[in-house]
């Protein structure tokens, strides 16, 4: 599909329109080699949805697809702190789902691994 995209010569605009479209498709399918695919275009994974103002973090974080976050982050350097039309953070819709290993790493991306939780995750709680 990307490659179709790219033969083709039709406008930028209309172009850019129909690929957030389809990151908006992959996020909430969770299809992370569509999102390789579009981050080796060049695209920018920031890109907000005109009407709700998610990004495609966001969305994924809503439907729980952890390997599309993480994918996010570690190659198309997402950005945590952009809130949506409702003034919403994608760790807020993360929440709401009670999705709580997207939730740790959000936490993670947005303020720092805090080194006595991740040990407290590995090894569990240790008397003193």
């Amino acid at each position: 599909m990307i490659k179709y995209l790219e033969m083709t010569d039709k406008e930028d605009s209309l172009q850019d329109n129909l690929y957030a479209d389809l990151i908006f498709a992959a996020a909430k399918t969770g299809n992370v080699s569509f999102l390789h695919g579009y981050i080796d275009s060049g695209y920018c994974v920031n890109v907000k949805h005109e009407h709700s103002g998610y990004t495609p973090l966001h969305i994924a974080c809503a439907y729980g697809h952890i390997d599309f976050v993480k994918s996010l982050f570690e190659i198309g350097n997402a950005d945590p702190w952009i809130l949506d039309n409702n003034e919403r953070y994608a760790i807020d819709l993360a929440t709401e789902q009670d999705f709580r290993d997207i939730i740790g790493l959000l936490r993670d991306e947005m303020y720092g691994c805090d080194p006595i939780a991740e040990f407290v995750r590995k090894f569990g709680p240790r008397p003193i």
